[in-house]
Parts: structure tokens; sequence; C-alpha cells
């Protein structure tokens, strides 16, 4: 099993840039026996998956469908009508925002903590102490029965992979054997849900694994780390793809 530690010359981190406020990824590493020297600056998955996504939109109670944004900006105003009744429209316009903003900036808090929980979980590591967000604090239960469940014997967690064939670079989240599945080896998407939203797994978070096991053979690898040293290598076989959804 292949982890990156913060300080790996093949860590994420290390191979990520941004453009035009943009996530790409360059590789550069020296040529090797298969692959050469190539500084070309690629897209990220998830550069190209938001350019190319339609608008998030949220189902209300009445059965009406309104763009999700609109629905965090009226949740903001109804819960705080009074007071936003002795402000001038400015004020109160840009207090909308702001708190409808940070919906967004708590979802990506615990986005980020239940990954990491996952993770530390995954290498038999007891989380820090006050290291988790109070936002995923709620999910660590079910993350512990998803699990338990599904049996990982993990062999990549967290790797860049690169596709010079098409043009493109991402990184994922695991490849893991899952034993409680079927034995298979499985690329994996941990996906953490709002408590009043729906499981599921979507077309374009489908797209994103499909595109990250795409990167094999001649068209791209992984880049991990071998005796202290950034390498490419090639990806384990994929027999399928897993979008783990999880809530509270």
């Amino acid at each position: 099993m292949m982890y990156l530690t913060a300080d790996s010359p093949a860590h994420p981190n290390k191979l990520r840039t941004t453009y035009y406020g943009a996530r790409y990824y360059v590789d550069h590493l020296p040529a090797d026996e298969v692959w050469p020297q190539d500084t070309e600056r690629y897209p990220s998955v998830t550069t190209i998956k938001g350019a190319m996504n339609k608008e998030f939109r949220k189902k209300l109670p009445s059965g009406n469908v309104y763009p999700l944004d609109a629905v965090r900006a009226g949740q903001v105003a109804m819960g705080h009508v009074d007071w936003l009744a002795d402000q001038d429209e400015e004020d109160g316009v840009e207090f909308i925002a702001n708190k409808a903003g940070g919906a967004l900036r708590s979802a990506g808090k615990r986005g980020s903590g239940v990954h990491q929980y996952v993770e530390d979980r995954i290498l038999g590591r007891d989380p820090l102490p006050g290291m988790t967000p109070v936002e995923a604090q709620p999910y660590l239960a079910t993350a512990d029965r998803m699990l338990e469940e599904l049996q990982l014997t993990p062999i990549y967690l967290e790797h860049c992979v690169f596709n010079r064939e098409i043009g493109y670079a991402g990184t994922f989240d695991a490849i893991c054997e899952v034993d409680g599945l079927d034995g298979g080896t499985y690329l994996i998407d941990w996906k953490s849900r709002g408590a009043d939203s729906k499981h599921g797994a979507y077309p374009e978070e489908a797209m994103q694994l499909g595109a990250y096991a795409a990167c094999q053979g001649d068209n791209g690898y992984l880049i991990t780390e071998v005796d202290g040293e950034a390498v490419r290598r090639p990806l384990p076989d994929i027999d399928g793809g897993l979008i783990v959804s999880i809530k509270p």
C-alpha cells in the first residue's frame, strides 16, 4: 500500500498549480524509460467537470426546484427577517451573500474532515484529538460502519494521475481491494452529503472516476514515491468505480 505524506515529492500538492483561478497539474519529473519529460500544464478533472457542470439545484418540500445558491440565500433571509428589516439594501445583500457563502465553506470543511477521517481509519491511525472539524463529526459513525462493511485493503491513497493522450490530470481518493464487495480492485470517491440531501451516484461523479481510470496503458500513469523519489507508474487493473455516499 502506498500513502504519501505531506513532504513526499509525489504528494499531489507538489504537482498542483493554478491558472486564472482554476486548478492545473504539472509533471515535473525527468524523462524515464517510458515517458519523455513534459512540462505541459494540464487542467484538473475537477476544473473540466466544473466547466461543464449544470447548475446545482434543490427541490423544496413544495416540489418546486430552484438554484441551490438561491435557496441558501432565501434560508439566510428567512432566518434574519427582523434584523434585515432595519438594514439598508447594500448591507443586507452583503450579509445574505456572506452567510450563504459560509454554507459552502462549511460543506468544504465537512468534506475535508470526512476524507481525512476515512483515510486515517484505513491506515489504522487514530485521528488526532480535536482535528476533526465540527462539521464532519456527525458523519463519523456512518464512516465507521461503511469501512466495516466494505473491508478495504488499500493499494494507493490520494495519488495524482495524468492522461497525456487527452490532456488532463487529477487526484483520486483511493484505489482499494474491496473484500466486502467482491474482492475486486476499485477506484473510490468519498462523497459526504448534506443531512437533507439524497444518497446517489451522479453522472458527473461517475465521469470523474472514469477519467481517473482512463489514465492507463499508453494514455497515462500515476505518480508515486519509490525510495524517496517521485516516479511514474502504471495504474493497477481497475475492476470498477465506487462512489461512496456518506450522510450523518
